[in-house]
């Protein structure tokens, strides 16, 4: 069972925990505040 960045962990249908996924929409919006580099100054 998947919510959001949360995933739940079942196991013969009974709780064991949660487990975090990684937030890439935040991941992407932190990229996108950087400065684009001129070309040609990146390899």
């Amino acid at each position: 069972m998947e919510t959001g960045i949360w995933q739940v962990i079942l196991h013969d249908g009974r709780y064991r925990g949660v487990r975090r996924k990684a937030d890439n929409s935040a991941l992407l919006a932190l990229l996108g505040r950087l400065p684009v580099p001129e070309a040609g100054l990146w390899p």
